[in-house]
C-alpha cells in the first residue's frame, strides 16, 4: 500500500490523484508504466523521471521494469537506452536508474546500468557532444515541440510541431539537457566507482556556468545558439541546476529571487515567444506543467527553502483545484494545463501533437 499522509483535505485530494495516475492510470497489464494516457509503451524521460520521483519507492518492480523497457538490446548483445528520434535527454536515463538502486539496493540491476549507461554515453559522446562550447547538443529536457522554441529555430511556415523538424534545434545547447548530462555523468562516476565520470561532470557545469549564465539577469540562459545567448527563462533548467549544484549558493540565491511567477506558478518557458500570448499560448512555451513545476519545488527543498517548496506545493494545489472544478469569471486568467493525454487545455489553444504519434507526458 502506498504511504498514506496526514494534510487537509485539498493537499489528500492531489496527493492521491497523483497516486493514481502513478500507480493505476498508467501502469499496464504487463507491469510497466507508459508514458501516460493514449500511450502502449513506455517513454524515456517519462520513465526516468517517473522513477526517480515516486515510482521506484512506490513500486520497485514496476519501476524496474519500466526502466529496462526503454532500452534496446544491439546485435552483440549489449544493452543501450533506445535510439530513438528523441536522443537529446535519454541520458536522463541513468540518473533513473541510480536513484532506483539508492531505493532498492539491487546490485545486479546496479551493474548493469552502468553497462548501459556507458554504452549510451559513447553514442551521446560521438554524435552530439560540441567540443567547441564543451556543451552537449540538442533541444531542451521537455520541449520535444517547436512550440517550446522562439523563432529561430521556429521556421515560419512549417507545420511541423516536433522540434526536430525546424533547422538549427539539433544544434541547440540547452541548460536542462546539460544540466542533465552533469547529473548522469555523476551517477555514472558512482555506479562504477569511476572519478574520470566525476572529473567530466564538473567541466560540464564550468561550461554550463561560462557559456549559459547570465549575470545581468540573475538566471541562466534557456539554450546558446548561433545568434549567442537565448535569454527565456527555463524553470526545468533552472530547477536542475540548482539540484545538481551547478549553480552553486551564491547563483542559487540569485535565481530563487529573480525567477518569474504566473498566477498558477511557474511555467516552462518564460515569456511568451511573438508568435504566442495569454489568450493563445503555446503548449510548451508559457503554461503551466505540473512535472516541470514539481521539479521546481524539488530544487527548492534541494537547498532548504521551506518558502519556495511551500508556494510551489501550493500552486500544485490551485493548479489541480482549477483543473478539476469549474473556473469562476473572478479567476485572475483561465488555467493552461498539460495533461496526462498530453494535450494543452487553454482558451483558443487546440492540441497539436506530431501527426501519428502522441506527445509523452510524465506522469
Amino acid at each position: 500500500m502506498p504511504p498514506t499522509i496526514e494534510a487537509p483535505p485539498v493537499l489528500q485530494a492531489l496527493y492521491g490523484a497523483a497516486l493514481r495516475n502513478l500507480l493505476d492510470t498508467t501502469v499496464t497489464a504487463d507491469g510497466f508504466i507508459r508514458a501516460g494516457a493514449g500511450y502502449a509503451e513506455p517513454w524515456t524521460r517519462d520513465a526516468a523521471i517517473n522513477c526517480w520521483h515516486a515510482a521506484s519507492l512506490l513500486a520497485p518492480d514496476t519501476a524496474r521494469a519500466t526502466l529496462l523497457k526503454v532500452c534496446e538490446t544491439r546485435p552483440d548483445g549489449s544493452q543501450v537506452v533506445a535510439q530513438d528520434y528523441q536522443w537529446w535527454d535519454q541520458i536522463i536515463w541513468v540518473i533513473g536508474a541510480w536513484q532506483h538502486f539508492l531505493v532498492t539496493g539491487d546490485t545486479a540491476f546496479a551493474a548493469a546500468a552502468y553497462r548501459i549507461g556507458c554504452d549510451s554515453l559513447e553514442i551521446l559522446d560521438r554524435e552530439h557532444y560540441d567540443a567547441a562550447t564543451g556543451l552537449y547538443e540538442g533541444p531542451s529536457l521537455m520541449q520535444d515541440g517547436i512550440s517550446g522554441f522562439p523563432e529561430p529555430p521556429y521556421e515560419a511556415g512549417n507545420r511541423s510541431s516536433f522540434v526536430l523538424d525546424h533547422p538549427g534545434a539539433a544544434e541547440l545547447r540547452c541548460l536542462s539537457t546539460n544540466a542533465i548530462y552533469v547529473q548522469a555523468l555523476r551517477c555514472l562516476a558512482q555506479l562504477g566507482d569511476q572519478p574520470i565520470f566525476s572529473e567530466r561532470a564538473d567541466a560540464l557545469a564550468e561550461a554550463i556556468n561560462r557559456h549559459l549564465w547570465d549575470e545581468a539577469s540573475g538566471l541562466y540562459g534557456y539554450f546558446l545558439g548561433p545568434s549567442g545567448l537565448d535569454r527565456h527563462q527555463e524553470t526545468a533548467g533552472l530547477a536542475l541546476a540548482i539540484e545538481f549544484g551547478i549553480a552553486g549558493p551564491e547563483r542559487t540565491k540569485r535565481i530563487l529571487a529573480s525567477v518569474h511567477r504566473e498566477p498558477y506558478g511557474l511555467v516552462n518557458v518564460w515569456p511568451h515567444f511573438d508568435r504566442y500570448d495569454e489568450a493563445h499560448p503555446g503548449r510548451h512555451n508559457a503554461i503551466c506543467w505540473p512535472m516541470v513545476m514539481g521539479l521546481w519545488g524539488a530544487a527548492a527543498a534541494s537547498v532548504g527553502d521551506v518558502a519556495v517548496f511551500g508556494q510551489t506545493l501550493d500552486d500544485l494545489i490551485r493548479l489541480f483545484h482549477a483543473a478539476t472544478t469549474t473556473c469562476s469569471s473572478s479567476t485572475t486568467r483561465p488555467p493552461a494545463l498539460s495533461t496526462a493525454a498530453g494535450r494543452s487545455i487553454a482558451p483558443g489553444n487546440p492540441s497539436r501533437t506530431r501527426p501519428g504519434r502522441p506527445r509523452p507526458s510524465s506522469a
